[in-house]
């Protein structure tokens, strides 16, 4: 995010990228390793969303998504323990922990908590997995990666403030 203004030749895929998530709460970007699809979303995406202006189509985005609260993660090995730390990056370890405890358990718990975490202070929690194929290749554990997938699949098909973009 912070190489916005040097990330240069994307601008219409970017505003694509804001359309869609205009349309939609659930947001794939899938490409071949090295396409740039990290590089569209962290300084592309994200930028564009927080600045609140007219993108390259001259289309704005949606009206409050300068104040949405956008949280990055890479899932790990342990993407439950990756999705705690990323909700509460500022809790003690005994909160995270728990958290994660009732993620594993309960495919409504990311969906229960996005509220909780916006407070009245953010309309919409924007969360974005980079590298989610990394819950394939580093992930061990069936039950938790199925955990972590159902928490985002309920989260992103429900009627709570979250929108989910994936980067495969």
């Amino acid at each position: 995010e912070a190489d916005a203004d040097h990330f240069l030749g994307r601008e219409m895929l970017t505003a694509r990228l804001v359309e869609r998530l205009g349309q939609t709460r659930f947001l794939a970007v899938i490409g071949a390793s090295g396409s740039g699809k990290s590089s569209v979303v962290r300084a592309g995406l994200v930028p564009a969303l927080r600045r609140g202006k007219p993108l390259a189509d001259g289309a704005l985005p949606p009206t409050d998504a300068d104040r949405w609260l956008i949280r990055v993660m890479t899932p790990t090995a342990h993407p439950l323990d990756a999705l705690a730390a990323a909700l509460l990056p500022e809790a003690e370890p005994a909160a995270t922990a728990g958290l994660r405890d009732r993620l594993s358990t309960s495919t409504t718990t990311l969906a229960e908590t996005a509220p909780v975490v916006l407070g009245d202070k953010h309309p919409r929690l924007l969360l974005i997995v980079d590298q989610f194929e990394v819950v394939f290749s580093l992930g061990r554990h069936e039950e938790e990666r199925r955990a972590f997938i159902d928490n985002l699949v309920a989260a992103a098909g429900g009627e709570r403030p979250i929108t989910i973009v994936i980067v495969l």
